[in-house]
Parts: C-alpha cells; structure tokens; sequence
C-alpha cells in the first residue's frame, strides 16, 4: 500500500513539473488539438481548399482544383481524409508553434484577386478567426505549407460531405 501511494505522489510531481515548465504561446504535440483552415479560389487556377486538421493527425480536405482558369480538375477535386506522416505532422507543430497566435492579427484585405487565407483556432476557450487576402509574414511558411498539404494527391477519396466550422 505505501508503494503505491508513493507511486501515486512521484507520478503527481512529474506531472504538475511538466505542466507548470510549459509556455502558454506553444503547444508540444500533445497538446495540438487541431484547427479549420481555408484558402478561397481566385479568379485564375488558386486552389479552393477546405480542411480539418486534428491532433491525433487526422486530416479531411474539401478541394476545387482547376485546370485552367474556371475549369476545375475533376479527378483532384472533391473530398478526402487521411492521416499526416510523423515528419508532416512535427513540420505543422514546428511551423504552428512559429506563430504568436495570442497577439497575431491579420490586416482586414479582401479585395484584390488573390486567395482569402483563413485560420480557425481555439485558444483559451474562446474561437478565434484570422483572415485576409495578406496574411502576415510570420503566417506564410504555415499558409504554404496547408495548401501544398491540401493539393496532395496521397489522401484517400472521401464521397460523403465533410463539416467545416462555417464563417463569414
């Protein structure tokens, strides 16, 4: 009975020790829980991406993908699920964990023929949407890095609709 109840107060430590050395603006792989990302269509061949991504590295994509301009390509579009590798999985983590999410804003531009890049994220409880046509430089390497992922052919097809957090 002592062992375990020792057993018991070293686990405790460990854990409260773990908890209190972590930062508040990163988050470790167990920590990621996953997020809503969109990248719109543009008025040439940009790829309208939406996509679900998961901590347990689960993934869903609804893309358009287009041959040329307002020709979509319909052996890539449509809906698909899978799971991220290891190495694309740690990149996200690397690449999310880059961004200060608490004071990161993203300039209120819609209004050129580019992509609207959009961002859903829960932080402390609370939804938070970033979005524009200019994303901030410390976003870009992610935003590259999602819309790369969500033009992948690798993922298996999915036929059934996929829910998305919906936005305005």
């Amino acid at each position: 009975m002592n062992r375990l109840f020792i057993l018991g107060i070293i686990v405790l430590m460990n854990f409260n020790s773990k908890a209190q050395t972590k930062n508040d603006t990163t988050q470790s792989n167990d920590d990621f829980w996953g997020f809503t990302f969109y990248a719109s269509p543009c008025n040439g061949t940009c790829s309208d991406i939406s996509m679900n991504i998961y901590g347990d590295k689960k993934i869903e994509i609804s893309r358009a993908m287009y041959k040329s301009k307002g020709v979509k390509d319909t052996k890539l579009t449509g809906n698909y699920k899978g799971e991220l590798t290891n190495k694309e999985f740690n990149k996200l983590i690397s690449l999310y964990n880059q961004i200060n999410w608490d004071t990161l804003t993203f300039p209120d531009v819609k209004c050129c023929d580019k992509q609207i890049i959009t961002y859903l994220i829960t932080l402390k409880g609370k939804m938070k949407v970033f979005k524009s046509m200019e994303p901030p430089a410390c976003s870009l390497k992610l935003t590259e890095f999602l819309i790369k992922l969500g033009e992948s052919k690798e993922f298996l097809r999915y036929d059934k609709p996929i829910d998305f957090e919906m936005i305005n």
